[in-house]
């Protein structure tokens, strides 16, 4: 049961993440073309993503700003859709995950992890918003092929 201060904690938490959001998305505009921007984010999604593949030098500023707060508003938007609890722990989890999304965490290769704990949740019977700041925390810390 979620009492006041963990429904205002939530609307703090989300409110600070979703302005980072958006502070990187018009900043990613900002600094390089649509075009470009979109063009570099395909070149991250596709490329092999080791852990020391850097996205800026991979395809541009832009492009890496852009997937961070991509990556982070899919992180969000999944806390949100299974009633995380918002707290420390998963604060420092989302700003651990923003660090590593510029360098080997994308969209397209977070999916497969958040498949596998939710599989885990349904065998286990922990509920998955006891795991969401371990699985943050897992997106960024995962061997990187």
């Amino acid at each position: 049961m979620e009492t006041s201060i963990h429904v205002e904690n939530r609307k703090r938490i989300t409110i600070l993440v979703l302005l980072f959001c958006i502070s990187l998305f018009v900043f990613a505009f900002v600094v390089n073309s649509p075009q470009e921007v979109l063009r570099g984010e395909w070149q991250i999604i596709t490329s092999p993503s080791i852990l020391i593949t850097d996205y800026i030098a991979l395809a541009n500023l832009g492009a890496a700003l852009f997937n961070v707060a991509l990556v982070t508003s899919i992180a969000l938007g999944i806390a949100w859709y299974i009633r995380a609890r918002f707290n420390g722990y998963f604060l420092a989890a989302i700003f651990t995950l923003v660090g590593f999304s510029f360098f080997g965490t994308n969209p397209f290769n977070i999916l497969p992890l958040f498949l596998g704990v939710y599989l885990y949740d349904r065998v286990s019977h922990i509920q998955m918003r006891d795991l969401i700041a371990p699985l943050l925390l897992y997106w960024t810390y995962r061997k990187h092929y």
